[in-house]
């Protein structure tokens, strides 16, 4: 519905708008201020808010904190008073990491707040034989300002702050050479870069174990074994991972060629032909489970 409030766990603001000693003032047009005055004043998780009413935010790619209301319309704008409450130490850096075939620009549009309220490190989109329109790439789904938007909502819904590097490729071949070499220098990085990492923490080191989704042998015809999550994590210690997604029906002979072992352990959920959305959402789910990966 046109004008509708999305929820928000918690409001983020860009360091730009801190002002001295860590104010933020918000025009009453502002989506942040609407959703304070009309979602949360009364609203089913609280009551009316008030001055020194507490505020769950944070700042885009750094601290999280606690603000209070400093000044309520009509008397101005909204005013809040921004404070460090939780812990100051550095965060754990993402564990996962994704190569996805390009979808459907309208699946990918969705699946940008998912994949940041879900936490992923570094998401890699590539070409695919089975992508059937070259043009997926060139699509509104991809445009830096949409990505950003969006990759801003799903943080907002799971509270985070860190934002995950984005990245284009047109070749796949390019870009798994470039992940299974150990990336070498950051110059030689292949595509072109649509979001930056925001965050905090250190530098990800790229993953060590590689990971091809693929449904299992039988219905795909694919002639390799496919093992379950818990087999291709085993002995995993501290290494991060690299999952690789295809486009509905599985990568192309060809490309399972590519990802084969030793490099990469074949993965699935099973059998059962799933769409682009559902796979991203239950394996990258799965894997994050089974590395304890949420924080």
């Amino acid at each position: 519905m046109a004008g509708t409030v999305r929820m928000r766990n918690r409001l983020l603001f860009e360091p730009s708008e801190l002002r001295p000693g860590r104010r933020v003032r918000l025009e009453g047009s502002d989506p942040r201020a609407k959703h304070i005055l009309k979602v949360l004043n009364g609203g089913k998780n609280g009551g009316k808010i008030s001055l020194g009413t507490p505020l769950r935010v944070g700042v885009v790619g750094g601290e999280r904190g606690q603000a209070n209301i400093r000044r309520l319309p009509p008397s101005g704008n909204l005013e809040l008073e921004w404070t460090v409450t939780e812990s100051g130490a550095e965060p754990e850096l993402p564990r996962l990491d994704l190569v996805l075939a390009m979808p459907r620009p309208k699946v990918m549009k969705r699946l940008w707040s998912q994949l940041a309220s879900l936490r992923v490190g570094t998401v890699w989109i590539t070409g695919a034989q089975k992508v059937r329109e070259k043009s997926y790439l060139t699509s509104g789904a991809l445009d830096p300002g949409y990505v950003y938007g969006q990759l801003l909502r799903g943080l907002e819904q799971s509270g985070d702050t860190d934002v995950p590097e984005i990245r284009k490729s047109w070749s796949l071949q390019e870009t798994l050479d470039y992940l299974v070499e150990g990336g070498g220098t950051r110059e030689r990085v292949p595509g072109v870069l649509i979001q930056a990492r925001r965050s905090s923490a250190r530098p990800p080191p790229l993953p060590r174990r590689l990971l091809s989704a693929h449904p299992e042998p039988g219905e795909s015809g694919a002639g390799d074994s496919t093992g379950d999550v818990g087999d291709a994590l085993r002995g995993l210690g501290s290494e991060r991972v690299l999952l690789a997604i295809g486009p509905e029906g599985g990568w192309a002979p060809q490309e399972l060629g590519i990802m084969s072992p030793p490099a990469f352990r074949r993965v699935s959920l099973g059998r059962r032909p799933l769409t682009t959305e559902t796979a991203v959402v239950g394996l990258v789910s799965v894997l994050k489970e089974n590395m304890q990966d949420w924080s």
